[in-house]
């Protein structure tokens, strides 16, 4: 009995001894710690329609798509507006005008028309005198699911422009996880912007390149936002009218017009969209692959895909360009796939494949036969991520830090004409 009662004594010691540690645990664990919070500051959707003009040429430095449009370069910088650049000589482009125009992703041109979106509205700009563009029709909340860098838009506040920063401090349990070092007093999100087309119409149009999500054809105007595509009228350019929208299958990333279709490049596949009532985007079918980044362009019923792998897309994905054959839309099928090493943007002209690499270069390919397609040279000194095919073997490519101008005529002996070199971004 002793013995029972002894050791039933050490055990009612241990557990009294337990519950006082617990305790003080509870105590020492408390963790008081200094934090950042980021509180948003919100712009109204008042002030930010009044925004749109043009300004002074300004340095570049985030910058986004491409289009050309007569003499014309237009490069939008995100979230900004729109540089325009006097491209009469190729050899010596000059920086003309900005215009602000807040919250664009992409555009289009048609009969000196320029439309562009601005968060959640879809801007008409007259362009004939590209130093003086004059916003001539808005069609608000044309695009009411769109997000950006810091959310979604809304009506009664407006958007999230920027943050205001305020020390604080936090308590909590050593038993949590520690959240890090800055906290937001609302969640965020992240801006999905993808990329466009060239152009199957009869009337005054510009030319995207391969990474946008506007696109034009049949007088009509399609734009994709991640899982929609939007149509818009255009039959008077300057009084564009929203008609449908369509969702799609895919995360869509780029959109490419052609003949009746719309080609949507996304991360998991190729949508397929009939367009022959032009109101009306009718889905036909999907093009599946492995999850990559995927742009997309069109010629000769022959559709040429990159994938690429990445962070965003899938590590794991294969970097290669495909070519499909799409002359039974409702059926593409796989003709040939050929190995790339980080492939972005591309453009075919001539039978002169190029394919943007970024940090693995420029890479220009002989594509005479679909189903040999060769790599002539390489650049590795600079880094771009699109290309528009300008005419006489002329082409304009956009990277990171610079915006060239290439003629391939000789493709073994490509001519830089004209370099315009980037600001870097503020850290």
């Amino acid at each position: 009995m002793k013995s029972i009662l002894h050791y039933s004594k050490i055990a009612l010691a241990i557990v009294f001894l337990s519950l006082i540690q617990s305790g003080c645990l509870k105590e020492d664990c408390e963790k008081t710690v200094p934090y950042k919070l980021y509180i948003p500051v919100y712009t109204s959707l008042e002030v930010i329609r009044a925004s749109v003009n043009t300004d002074y040429p300004k340095e570049i430095t985030d910058n986004g798509k491409i289009y050309l449009y007569g003499k014309y370069i237009f490069l939008n910088e995100i979230g900004k507006g729109i540089h325009v650049i006097d491209n009469t000589d190729p050899s010596a482009p000059k920086n003309l005008s900005f215009i602000n125009i807040p919250g664009n992703t992409d555009l289009a041109i048609k009969d000196n028309i320029l439309y562009a979106d601005s968060y959640i509205d879809l801007v008409a700009l007259d362009i004939h005198d590209p130093l003086h563009a004059k916003e001539v029709n808005r069609i608000q909340a044309a695009f009411p699911y769109a997000s950006y860098n810091y959310g979604m838009v809304s009506s009664d506040q407006g958007v999230i422009t920027s943050f205001k920063t305020k020390d604080t401090i936090i308590h909590y349990s050593c038993k949590q996880q520690d959240r890090g070092t800055v906290f937001f007093d609302a969640p965020g999100n992240f801006l999905a912007v993808s990329s466009s087309s060239s152009v199957q119409s009869s009337q005054v149009v510009g030319q995207a390149g391969s990474m946008a999500t506007f696109g034009l054809l049949n007088g009509h105007l399609y734009t994709m936002n991640t899982y929609r595509i939007t149509s818009f009228d255009l039959k008077q350019a300057a009084n564009p009218q929203k008609r449908k929208v369509s969702n799609l299958r895919i995360a869509g990333e780029t959109l490419f017009p052609y003949k009746n279709y719309l080609f949507i490049g996304g991360t998991t596949g190729m949508d397929i969209f009939d367009v022959s009532n032009p109101d009306t985007a009718v889905f036909k079918t999907t093009y599946q692959h492995l999850r990559s980044c995927d742009p997309v362009i069109v010629e000769n019923d022959l559709a040429y895909v990159t994938l690429r792998g990445g962070a965003a897309c899938n590590m794991n994905a294969t970097n290669v360009l495909e070519v499909i054959d799409v002359k039974d839309p409702v059926n593409p099928q796989l003709l040939k796939s050929y190995e790339m090493k980080s492939p972005y943007g591309l453009g075919l002209a001539n039978n002169k494949l190029v394919i943007c690499e970024n940090l693995n270069g420029l890479r220009l390919l002989d594509a005479k036969d679909p189903l040999d397609i060769k790599t002539v040279n390489t650049l590795t000194n600079i880094k771009t991520t699109d290309v528009i095919h300008t005419g006489n073997d002329n082409i304009l490519l956009v990277g990171e830090n610079a915006l060239y101008q290439f003629q391939i005529s000789d493709m073994q002996n490509p001519k830089l004409l004209s370099k315009i070199s980037f600001m870097p971004k503020s850290l």
